[in-house]
């Protein structure tokens, strides 16, 4: 399964990314919160068992070399530790 990124309006505002990859090995829908801050990263967030964990949402390579987005949730945030891999 690979990630779409999910626009709004006449502009293409990115708005969401559907099943984008986090750092726990599952797919969620991720919500842009933001403008991109730099070329390569989106300000996002994803719901994880009812709580809101903030991150950034980046391309990378899927594994059949199709184009796919990843969510890496900041390691500051209040929540960050609801996605690490048990």
């Amino acid at each position: 399964m690979v990630a779409t990124m999910i626009h709004y309006g006449p502009w293409q505002v990115p708005i969401a990314v559907k099943h984008a990859l986090c750092e726990d090995g599952r797919r969620r829908r991720a919500r842009i919160t933001a403008q991109a801050d730099t070329f390569f990263s989106i300000p996002a967030s994803v719901n994880v068992s009812g709580r809101t964990v903030s991150g950034f949402i980046t391309g990378c390579e899927g594994e059949d070399g199709a184009q796919d987005y990843q969510f890496i949730a900041y390691s500051y945030g209040k929540n960050a530790a609801m996605l690490k891999r048990a």
